[in-house]
């Protein structure tokens, strides 16, 4: 994948709808915690903290949690393509990581507003 095939909002936006479908108000506070998310961090990226107690990342890809695999997780914006926290990924998962924080804080507020 080239740097100008790379789009954090529309992988963004398909792993948000993936979560919506299979894990309900996943995006809520007691769900999902702002201050530890890491995006390369596999105990504290979007799967790490989602799945089941025990399972980290890359425990749910091979388990193939919810039938999540290395290439929907890139899809759905929960990784990058040849994952590693090395410079040459720094911008995608810098990208990936202000999006999901833009997504979920925007989901918060709203149903603050809603209440």
């Amino acid at each position: 994948m080239s740097d100008d095939d790379y789009d954090a909002t529309a992988r963004v936006a398909a792993g948000v709808a993936w979560l919506d479908d299979h894990l309900s108000g996943w995006w809520r506070a007691n769900r999902f915690n702002l201050d530890r998310f890491q995006i390369h961090d596999g105990c504290n990226c979007v799967i790490g903290q989602l799945a089941p107690e025990g399972y980290d990342y890359y425990g749910a890809i091979e388990d193939e949690w919810l039938d999540l695999t290395d290439i929907t997780a890139q899809e759905f914006g929960f990784d990058v393509c040849g994952a590693s926290a090395a410079d040459s990924k720094r911008a995608e998962y810098d990208a990936l990581e202000a999006e999901w924080r833009r997504v979920i804080v925007a989901r918060r507020e709203a149903a603050e507003v809603a209440t």
